[in-house]
């Protein structure tokens, strides 16, 4: 008798640790971003949340105060890949969401690849040019490729370098009908997303009859908001712009919501990982000091979202077997400063137009006649090296010669040549200057420019086509919401770097191979 209680004790205390093993094994990791997610108007709004969204995941999730993406130039590619691959861009490659290209003369997508075709869309995609692994990467190798990875966003680049080069599908909302679409590199494309594009509920059904209005007067609004309600209709003719709008986190939500229902994740022995990505920036159609209603609605909205998304899983998967993983991007994109005469005193331009031409006739002047300047984008100088190559000029020369000129421009803070980038800089700012770019694929001179002065052309006729140069800090949180996390604010910067690193201790996996950093020591114990 005493054998046999032994016996039953034991098999009780094995059964029950087994039980316990698998209660804490997640089935599905969601990993959120939320494009120029500010943290003080995340904050802000805490009195328009209801119990169910950020409030849920706020407090009772490890909330840190603000993630440092570590490099310049950030925008919604660049720090996606920096948060899945746990590395900056001059090793990840992704150094923004469009690159040049020498044979087509202009800009194109970062991710561009003939050899695919899309479905639903005529670009032609791939994530071959993200060099790093992402954590997915990791997970589908861990898995031998069982564990399934899907990602959904507003934009192309976002949802593919979510995805990663080993994901099972990406899906983004292409521009010209609202369809979703995707690449054919990805191998899923399942039916209920298939059938879904021509559903009533699809975007591409619904754009012409979307009309974003104030889901209900805000309690408060910050310095220069204006208390006026708005209004705007979207179409097919402008699906870019809905792209940038509140209402576009909804369309994020419902296909995921789609893929929840029809996924099969709640059957998975392994974990899987869906990646979604939402929109909290400015509204480009409004000027920066009237658009406090509409910023207070998109984080009104995306709380509503955020609750859609945290029932759906607890009724099919059940949170107890979730991992949430929320963080911002770590920019912001506010417009030019207003017309005002007050304002129009201060405004200081550098215009690209003026800056390749003087760049073109000081090296005409020394090297002779030719289009030495072929783009200058958002801080990078591409020089015709078919042009150097055939005037028998060393490159690295050429670039320093266009260096040092730059920096004798009026609004440039500082100019360096691509090959002396990352050479012998051991100060902060010389560092995350050298971690925005990848030396001789992207630029042959990286530019960087005084901050408050406007790229654009003075007599641009939207301010649409102008950017003030900004390095203020910009807080982007970051929250891990587990079954077992308890509420815990953490008052510190986090590098974007240790993101995937945590996420790869969660799961017992190894981090991506370019991640040099050590998991988060809140979760690590």
């Amino acid at each position: 008798m005493k054998r046999l209680v032994t016996t039953l004790l034991a098999v009780l205390a094995i059964s029950g640790g087994k039980a316990q093993a698998e209660s804490t094994h997640p089935k599905l990791v969601v990993v959120i971003t939320i494009d120029q997610l500010r943290g003080d108007l995340l904050s802000y709004c805490i009195p328009e949340y209801g119990p169910g969204g950020f409030n849920r995941l706020l407090n009772n999730g490890l909330v840190f105060s603000n993630v440092d993406f570590g490099f310049d130039g950030v925008d919604e590619a660049s720090a996606i890949a920096g948060i899945y691959t746990g590395t900056y861009p001059n090793r990840h490659g992704i150094t923004g969401s469009t690159t040049f290209d020498t044979e087509k003369n202009s800009q194109v997508s970062i991710l561009e690849d003939k050899n695919y075709l899309g479905n639903y869309t005529s670009e032609r995609l791939s994530p071959q040019n993200l060099q790093s692994e992402t954590i997915g990467d990791e997970l589908r190798a861990a898995t031998d490729g069982r564990s399934k990875v899907y990602a959904i966003a507003p934009n192309a680049v976002a949802a593919i370098v979510a995805a990663g080069q080993s994901g099972n599908g990406a899906f983004w909302i292409e521009d010209r009908q609202g369809k979703w679409a995707t690449t054919t590199y990805y191998k899923d494309f399942p039916w209920y997303i298939d059938r879904f594009n021509s559903l009533p509920e699809s975007p591409s059904s619904r754009i012409n009859n979307i009309v974003w209005t104030p889901v209900g007067a805000p309690q408060s609004l910050p310095a220069g908001g204006d208390p006026a309600t708005f209004s705007y209709r979207f179409s097919q003719s402008n699906i870019p712009l809905f792209k940038r709008s509140a209402p576009v986190n909804e369309e994020v939500t419902t296909l995921a919501l789609r893929l929840i229902e029809y996924g099969g994740l709640e059957l998975a022995k392994q974990p899987n990982l869906l990646s979604l990505t939402y929109y909290a920036g400015r509204y480009p159609a409004k000027q920066q000091s009237e658009h406090q209603a509409e910023m207070i609605d998109t984080y009104r909205r995306l709380d509503d979202q955020i609750a859609r998304l945290l029932t759906a899983l607890d009724k099919k998967i059940g949170l107890a077997h979730c991992i949430i993983a929320l963080s911002g991007t770590g920019h912001f994109e506010s417009s030019p400063p207003t017309t005002s005469s007050t304002v129009l005193k201060r405004r200081r331009y550098f215009s690209p137009k003026r800056c390749k031409a003087l760049i073109n006739m000081y090296l005409m002047a020394l090297h002779g006649q030719g289009q030495w300047v072929l783009d200058y984008t958002d801080g990078r100088l591409i020089l015709d090296k078919k042009l150097a190559e055939k005037k028998q000029l060393d490159i690295r020369n050429l670039q320093s010669e266009v260096a040092e000129f730059a920096r004798q421009m009026s609004g440039v803070r500082f100019a360096m040549a691509a090959h002396e980038v990352g050479s012998g800089m051991v100060n902060e700012e010389g560092l995350r200057f050298a971690r925005s770019f990848k030396p001789g694929e992207t630029a042959d001179v990286c530019i960087q420019l005084q901050g408050g002065w406007i790229e654009g052309e003075e007599e641009s006729p939207t301010d649409s086509q102008q950017k003030q140069v900004r390095y203020d800090a910009v807080a982007a949180p970051f929250i891990l919401f587990t079954p077992t996390s308890k509420g815990e604010k953490v008052h510190r910067t986090i590098s974007s770097t240790e993101i995937a690193p945590t996420l790869a201790y969660i799961l017992r996996i190894r981090p991506p191979t370019d991640a040099k950093a050590l998991p988060l020591p809140e979760v690590a114990i």
